[in-house]
């Protein structure tokens, strides 16, 4: 437990910076949510029907839902996402760039447990993260006398929380065979951008959803919560079972991986 409460006093501080982010992008799409509540037709009708794919749009969703699933939603998995990869990126890259590496494998604790402690705080601040700003995002609305689902915002979140770890989690396997901290960072960023640019490509050419299960921002879908009132259970077992099997992989890794002085 010590070592968890360490770790995460060290990343309070960015907490606190990516929430207060999020934060300024929340309030503005609270004041946005309100004028397209308001209109007289949606913002998205008028689309053509590729744009419409790419957004979202559901003809059988109110304007509010519509906007909720292409703007909200769109704005903060990748908040979400981003804040995982980051997290992801400092459990061991960063501090074997930067040369501290050595201090955390002196510590009377197994690799194995640096890694789990690590891993626990990328889930917690995550879920810290996109609680707070669907929360507020929801009390904004609400405070607005706009009639939104609040329960299916949740299972939105919770989705995208899914999301943000399974990333973060494979991101971690992965960043175990890269010690040059800089080159990480560019490197799944391109990747996260390809792979978010790509799901877009696949929505907008009508590709149906069997054929974008290997996209992973396929398994956070708004629209089918909306539609459906709750989260896709079998998106939900992928996610937490891609993430657990990442994790699991990552231990053995980091325990073989050889370290230069």
């Amino acid at each position: 437990m010590t070592l968890l409460w360490q770790q995460l006093r060290a990343q309070f501080v960015g907490l606190l910076l990516w929430t207060g982010a999020g934060l300024v992008l929340v309030m503005g799409l609270s004041g946005s949510t309100g004028a397209a509540a308001n209109s007289g037709t949606d913002m998205f009708a008028k689309l053509p029907p590729e744009l419409k794919r790419m957004v979202g749009f559901h003809e059988g969703l109110s304007a509010l839902d519509n906007f909720i699933a292409g703007k909200v939603a769109t704005s903060l998995v990748l908040i979400l996402v981003l804040y995982a990869i980051v997290l992801a990126l400092s459990i061991v890259s960063r501090e074997v760039d930067r040369r501290t590496i050595d201090f955390l494998l002196s510590l009377p604790v197994s690799r194995g447990q640096v890694l789990l402690t690590r891993a626990v705080v990328m889930v917690v601040n995550t879920a810290i993260v996109g609680a707070i700003l669907w929360g507020t995002f929801i009390a904004a609305t609400q405070g607005q006398g706009m009639e939104i689902d609040a329960s299916a915002c949740w299972m939105i979140f919770l989705s995208q929380w899914l999301l943000a770890v399974m990333i973060g989690s494979i991101t971690l396997l992965i960043s175990l065979w890269i010690d040059d901290y800089s080159l990480a960072i560019k490197l799944f960023l391109g990747l996260l951008s390809a792979l978010y640019f790509l799901e877009l490509v696949l929505k907008a050419a009508g590709v149906e959803r069997a054929g974008r299960l290997l996209s992973p921002f396929s398994y956070a879908d708004p629209v089918a919560i909306l539609v459906d009132g709750t989260l896709p259970m079998s998106d939900a077992l992928v996610m937490v079972g891609a993430t657990a099997l990442a994790i699991g992989l990552s231990v053995p890794v980091f325990n073989r991986k050889q370290i230069s002085a």
